[in-house]
């Protein structure tokens, strides 16, 4: 059973932006850096799915999210999860003013509801904390680089919701360097 999720995914020049600048910042032996187009912003993971309810969940997701505002955005920061000292997860922060954080919770709320009214589970999170998975540790790391390690900020306007299943590890996947695959994807309005 294909591992699911939904999420969203920066253009193909911010990501190549952020990753070399993720690159530069992380050491490859203390960090597994995710490839640059698996960087994404998780709204809801759902886990394992049958693949005859994938289908009812892309039409699910168009009608929850296809009038959505797409929110104008910023990546900026540098976090780990759960703490700098002992970092499961490096991350780069979203930030946006409040009416672009208000439409992008709405595009998580809309895509929790669309998961939840065709009867999948998914995994219950607590509050949202919108950021762009970057790396994970080798071992035991601590993440040593400060909140503005990064660099500048880049603008961001996701412009797709997107179903992404899981296909490998850590490591290259059929001679890429893709974890994920992008199922299908849903426009957003107000572009």
């Amino acid at each position: 059973m294909p591992r699911l999720f939904v999420g969203l995914a920066p253009d193909e020049h911010t990501v190549e932006e952020l990753h070399a600048a993720a690159a530069r910042v992380l050491d490859p032996a203390r960090w597994r850096l995710y490839g640059a187009r698996d960087i994404h912003l998780t709204l809801c993971f759902l886990g394992e799915v049958e693949r005859t309810q994938a289908e009812p969940l892309v039409r699910a997701l168009a009608e929850s999210c296809s009038h959505l505002v797409a929110p104008k955005l910023e990546i900026a920061g540098l976090g780990a999860f759960p703490d700098a000292a002992q970092p499961r997860v490096v991350w780069a922060g979203v930030r946006a003013s409040e009416a672009g954080l208000e439409a992008l919770h709405a595009i998580e709320r809309a895509v929790t509801g669309a998961v939840e009214r065709v009867g999948l589970p998914h995994a219950a999170r607590g509050e949202f904390v919108p950021h762009l998975t970057l790396a994970r540790p080798r071992g035991r790391a601590n993440l040593d680089s400060g909140s503005g390690a990064l660099g500048g900020g880049w603008p961001w306007r996701p412009t797709e919701v997107i179903l992404f299943e899981s296909v490998g590890g850590f490591e290259p996947v059929g001679g890429t360097e893709e974890r994920y695959r992008r199922r299908s994807l849903v426009r957003l309005g107000g572009i």
